[in-house]
């Protein structure tokens, strides 16, 4: 589920899983100006999710919060390809 917080402009809570539908929404929701990403409650995540989360550029969009096993995902898709990878 995405959930625009009202109290907060620009800013979408990511709940449960990032997948095919959730990703639609929370690219809508990233084209319609949100800025900051809430990934705290995100339990499961596929693959191109996170390849696509990582791909943003970090000055458009921030990660507020994020679970530590997600964190690490993106970091390892954030880093340049280099020997060995």
């Amino acid at each position: 589920m995405i959930r625009l917080e009202g109290g907060a402009p620009g800013r979408v809570r990511v709940i449960g899983s990032l997948d095919g539908r959730g990703m639609k929404h929370l690219f809508e929701a990233i084209s319609q100006g949100a800025v900051v990403l809430d990934l705290s409650e995100v339990d499961q995540a596929k693959e191109s999710a996170v390849m696509f989360l990582a791909r943003l550029p970090k000055e458009r969009c921030e990660v507020a919060e994020c679970p530590g096993w997600l964190s690490v995902w993106l970091e390892r898709f954030r880093r340049p390809a280099g020997p060995g990878r």
